[in-house]
């Protein structure tokens, strides 16, 4: 603001004396900025050498002439500090990359304060030769602050009498538990907020910086709900000020691309980023110790996410369905992967768990269909039911000796897993645990195992011989279901009972050896296998047993 007018803030790039003749009813003409609003802020530019240009808008001398900047300032302050607003018309891809510490250092602009507004006018306006790496002449582009959004909001929608404070101009408080003197009842906090999201939606505000507003109000914690289906919103930046980023936040922001948590935040809320479908990348820094349940559930578009050693807990289903994730670390502090936390993060290929980790939880990594390797650390005591289902590629394993148990369908679908050895801790394998691995051609199950769960390894087709411990007493419902390649089983002295549809469709099975205490053999049993003959077994101690 600047005499009480709005002032558009733009800095261009332009070349020689004869420019400046032009500039002015250019920038009136093209960008449709008033005459009176624009200020020469200084002297040359860059230096020649790195942003030479021919002779364009009447330019007679052969020689390129240094670029020049021309700008109209508009200030405001954020966080104690004048922060300049800034648009720039520049050119390609490589100028992205450098553009924000020029920017910093030619204008004095904090980084985290600039980004990309959009294409500026059309290539045939104003074009440029090869600079920057450009193969050829783009299109100028805009990149501003994100300042103007704040202070539109502040002038129109939050009128100082609808706010109790003693001193509105900074005063205020958070969504802390109790106001006191001079700050901001939690209902007010929630009004303050409540406006913004209907403003931004109504107004589809594309980019937003809450310094300005929240600096106002004096809010610490993003709250509930806050900017709940806000989907024009692509950009929004978070003040420093800011330590929690409440339940579901942000959920359902369809268009946001990036956001930069500020260092002062230590809890991601359950569901904060939820269904914000296009968010490409985040930084999570080290301040924060706890992602939430949910946190970034369907973020489809997130592709690495660097998680900080400070966070000790990862929410139940925290990146569920980030199908384009494509690695991920574990920090060394947390202890329990929970429930869904990456299931159907279709992309990712490896993932490294740390010495902390003792569980991984139910459906951890389901349908994680591109993952190759993973190494489960000695620490993990416990394999939760569907951990690993449908890990198509995944080819080998080892599991800890520390794991007592093997969750139900917890390897089942694993299709490229060729062996796997299980543990002598291991007491029991669950419902379905190695199920549809049709690549598996060996097993070996220790002595310490007493249960092996229904369907355990149904449908293991090249599955060829399998060791049953003698610790086993039943064999229970279509364990081996379908595992065309067997040929030969042993039944352990103990094993007194043999489930309905145990070793159904073992069409190579011909010998089965032991099982001298086998007292009940379930319905269809062995039904589908050459050693089944007229409802009776033939072969071996089991030849006398009737069939259920």
């Amino acid at each position: 603001m600047l005499n009480g007018d709005k002032r558009v803030s733009v800095t261009r790039l332009s070349t020689g004396n004869k420019t400046r003749e032009t500039l002015w009813t250019e920038l009136v003409g093209k960008l449709g900025i008033s005459e009176d609003t624009i200020t020469l802020l200084g002297g040359d530019g860059p230096n020649p050498t790195e942003y030479e240009r021919g002779k364009e808008y009447g330019d007679n001398d052969d020689k390129s002439q240094p670029l020049e900047y021309f700008v109209d300032v508009v200030t405001c302050t954020m966080l104690n500090s004048d922060i300049v607003s800034v648009k720039r018309l520049s050119t390609g891809d490589d100028t992205r990359k450098t553009l924000r510490k020029e920017l910093v250092k030619k204008l004095g602009i904090p980084e985290d304060t600039i980004i990309l507004l959009g294409d500026g006018p059309e290539p045939t306006e104003y074009e440029r030769g090869i600079t920057y790496g450009d193969v050829e002449s783009q299109p100028l582009e805009y990149v501003g602050t994100i300042s103007d959004s704040a202070i539109d909001f502040l002038q129109k929608y939050i009128p100082t009498d609808n706010i109790s404070t003693d001193n509105h101009a900074g005063a205020g408080a958070g969504a802390g538990a109790g106001a006191g003197a001079g700050e901001h009842k939690v209902e007010e906090v929630e009004k303050v907020e409540k406006a913004l999201c209907e403003f931004i939606i109504q107004n589809a505000v594309k980019t937003i910086d809450l310094t300005l507003i929240y600096n106002e109000f004096k809010i610490t914690t993003i709250g509930v709900d806050a900017f709940h289906n806000c989907t024009s919103l692509t950009t929004i930046a978070i003040p420093k000020s800011v330590t929690t980023i409440g339940v579901d936040a942000f959920h359902n922001c369809t268009s946001l691309t990036t956001i930069a948590i500020p260092n002062s935040v230590t809890e991601i809320g359950t569901g904060a980023f939820k269904y914000c479908e296009k968010l490409e990348t985040i930084t999570i820094p080290g301040s924060v110790t706890t992602i939430g349940p949910n946190a970034f559930n369907k973020c489809m578009s997130l592709t690495t996410i660097a998680i900080p050693n400070s966070v000790t807990t990862i929410g139940h289903s925290a990146f569920y369905f980030c199908r384009s994730l494509t690695t991920i670390v574990i920090p060394d502090r947390v202890t329990t992967i929970e429930t869904n936390a990456f299931q159907f993060c279709e992309s990712l290929t490896t993932i490294v768990i740390p010495d902390s980790v003792t569980t991984i939880g139910d459906y951890a990594f389901y349908g994680c269909k591109s993952l190759t390797t993973i190494v489960i650390p000695d620490s993990v005591t416990t394999i939760g039911g569907y951990a690993f289902h449908g890990c198509k590629k995944l080819a080998t394993i080892v599991i800890p000796d520390r794991v007592t148990a093997i969750g139900g369908s917890a390897f089942a679908y694993c299709s490229s897993l060729t062996t796997i050895v299980i543990p002598d801790r291991v007491t029991t394998i669950g419902d379905g645990a190695f199920a549809y691995c049709i690549s598996l051609t060996t097993v070996a199950i220790p002595n310490s195992v007493t249960a092996i769960g229904v369907g355990a390894f149904a449908y293991c087709s090249l599955l060829t011989t399998v060791a049953i411990p003698d610790s086993v007493t039943a064999i229970g419902v279509g364990t081996f279901y379908c595992c065309t390649s067997l040929t030969t089983i042993v039944i352990p002295d103990r094993v007194t009972a043999i489930g309905k549809n145990a070793f159904t469709g073992c069409k190579s099975l011909t010998t089965v050896t032991g099982g001298k205490n086998v007292t009940t053999i379930g319905q269809d049993a062995f039904i589908g296998c050459p050693i089944n003959e007229q409802g009776a077994l033939s072969v071996g101690q089991l030849s006398n047993v009737p069939l259920a």
